[in-house]
């Protein structure tokens, strides 16, 4: 997945790379989740964060869209496992 992101930058192809690094913020929510990872979680978080401000920022609704809906889930999860 990370070489994808050496090609698919946010410079050259914002789409791709938002579609590249935001579905990899969503897998490692994932992981973050089942393994009760707070680094992990936060990194999520992140990934999400920054995909749906370039799907955003490049005008494509339906991309931003599905990270829009991650994005509480992700928020919820840093909050859960912060209480722990």
């Amino acid at each position: 997945m990370r070489n994808a992101l050496e090609e698919r930058t946010r410079e050259r192809v914002p789409l791709d790379w938002a579609q590249s690094y935001g579905n990899q913020g969503v897998a490692l929510m994932i992981i973050a989740d089942r393994t009760d990872d707070f680094a992990k979680t936060m990194t999520a978080l992140k990934l999400i964060t920054e995909a749906l401000e370039a799907a955003r920022e490049s005008g494509h609704a339906p991309l931003a869209a599905e990270f829009d809906e991650n994005l509480p889930q992700a928020q919820s999860l840093v909050e859960r496992l912060n209480k722990s």
